[in-house]
């Protein structure tokens, strides 16, 4: 689950400063399944805020 990203970098050594390039590993903040669950509440808050837009455009009062 880890992804090992890349990074050119400037490194200073007792020679001087050189370009480089940087491996590091980094491991997500979610697992999948919490991910999956985020995802699905996001649906759900924005398939109630659909459902609620008909009701919303009707409250006005028609014409302007």
């Amino acid at each position: 689950m880890e992804s090992v990203k890349s990074r050119r970098v400037l490194v200073s050594d007792v020679k001087g400063a050189r370009a480089d390039i940087v491996h590091m590993r980094t491991i997500p903040v979610l697992t999948d399944s919490q991910r999956e669950l985020v995802l699905q509440f996001i649906g759900g808050i924005g398939f109630l805020c659909v459902m609620a837009l008909p009701g919303l455009i009707e409250s006005f009062p028609w014409p302007f």
